[in-house]
């Protein structure tokens, strides 16, 4: 286990954040765990009261911060799902420690995200 714990480090849990490299502007952009899950449909826009959220707003949020370009391609390519022996599912998000099994010491995990195609995984 790390002593000191990155938002961008996947080693034990999925990363809170990601980069992507725009390839329009081919500036690097951080996206949160939860944007790269909204851009891949496994989330979907909370709706503020009262209000409709618009298509534009929701593309905002996965779209190259320095020129606006869609993001969702390169999160499509970067975060493929993969069979996870940890918890036993094909997950969505996985990270590294997909790769070994889980003991009867070690705690389940929190973070993972069931795919909806478990058949295109790998």
């Amino acid at each position: 286990m790390c002593m000191h714990c990155s938002q961008m480090c996947d080693k034990c849990k999925p990363a809170e954040r990601r980069a992507f490299v725009c390839g329009s502007c081919g500036k690097a952009t951080i996206l949160s765990r939860g944007d790269c899950l909204y851009a891949l449909g496994y989330w979907k826009a909370a709706k503020p009261e009262g209000e409709r959220a618009s298509a534009d707003e929701g593309a905002r949020r996965f779209s190259c911060r320095h020129c606006g370009a869609s993001l969702a391609d390169a999160v499509r390519e970067a975060v493929r799902p993969l069979p996870c022996r940890y918890s036993g599912i094909v997950c969505a998000y996985p990270c590294r420690r997909r790769d070994r099994p889980r003991g009867t010491a070690d705690a389940p995990c929190r973070k993972q995200v069931l795919a909806k195609n478990p058949e295109r995984a790998g």
